[in-house]
């Protein structure tokens, strides 16, 4: 495949498209109902623009530099450009996250320090990394079930006393209590009434897996064969992915702030 791929420039506007439209709905009083996130568990078209533009970073990583990888590039420049890009994107969220910057000791204190570019810049890394470092196509997936099992065994399995071990609740949930520890309670958002980060460490494991099945995409469409039976390819396994992360929702909750692996299997089937 040479050029640009005209479909995902399609796709990256439409999405851009509905973030300005769900952040801007004209009255915050008034906001049709699609329009809103889903207040804990649940979906809404709103839900997925996140894992939308995830998504779309993982195509780009194997349109960009992957192809780069398999034929024997600088692994070193490459390392070193992620790297870069990554550091400059995390810092960009933390720049938003603080200004106007008063200098102040309480402006430091409960300085938030994740947020939607700091999730897009660990999910690059990550995604990047598992391109550079890990051999063929058997070794990445290998690294991306890897995540999902890392993050359901952090969710379920009874870690800490009192917390978490299966619980999918707001106010009792392994994310929330590891942020909790590293970083304080004065680090997280504070939008949902108790302290808690949408775009927290642990939950940036399946954020990943939504970047690296976009990944797996753009190396599908990097294959040679027939633009016609490669749609209908990818529109069969994107309906059968929806239809399971629906299924999942039976056993897991979709949640978007916990970015639950139902979620994960729903928005990248409909992405």
């Amino acid at each position: 495949m040479t050029g640009r791929l005209i479909s995902l420039d399609a796709f990256r506007g439409l999405t851009v498209a509905m973030m300005i439209l769900v952040n801007n709905p004209g009255s915050w009083a008034h906001i049709y109902p699609p329009l809103r996130h889903a207040r804990w568990h649940g979906w809404t078209p709103t839900d997925l623009v996140f894992p939308f533009f995830l998504f779309i970073v993982g195509v780009a990583i194997s349109l960009s530099f992957a192809r780069r990888v398999d034929e024997g590039g600088s692994r070193s420049a490459l390392m070193g450009k992620v790297v870069r890009r990554t550091i400059l994107i995390f810092l960009m969220g933390l720049f938003l996250n603080g200004f106007p910057f008063n200098g102040g000791a309480e402006q430091w204190a409960t300085l938030r320090l994740w947020g939607v570019l700091q999730r897009i810049a660990l999910c690059y890394l990550v995604t990047s990394l598992t391109v550079i470092l890990v051999q063929g196509r058997r070794g990445r997936i290998l690294v991306t079930v890897l995540l999902a099992v890392l993050y359901e065994l952090g969710m379920r399995l009874p870690l800490v006393d009192s917390w978490g071990g299966g619980s999918f609740a707001l106010e009792n949930n392994f994310v929330r209590w590891l942020d909790l520890q590293l970083w304080g309670a004065g680090h997280l958002y504070q939008g949902n009434g108790v302290p808690f980060d949408p775009e927290g460490l642990w939950s940036s494991l399946p954020a990943a897996v939504t970047t690296l099945l976009g990944f797996f995409t753009g190396e599908f469409l990097r294959q040679p064969g027939a633009l016609p039976a490669k749609l209908r390819r990818m529109t069969m396994v994107g309906a059968v992915a929806v239809a399971l992360g629906l299924l999942l929702h039976l056993v897991e909750p979709i949640n978007k702030q916990l970015w639950t692996t139902s979620y994960v299997v729903l928005t990248a089937g409909w992405a």
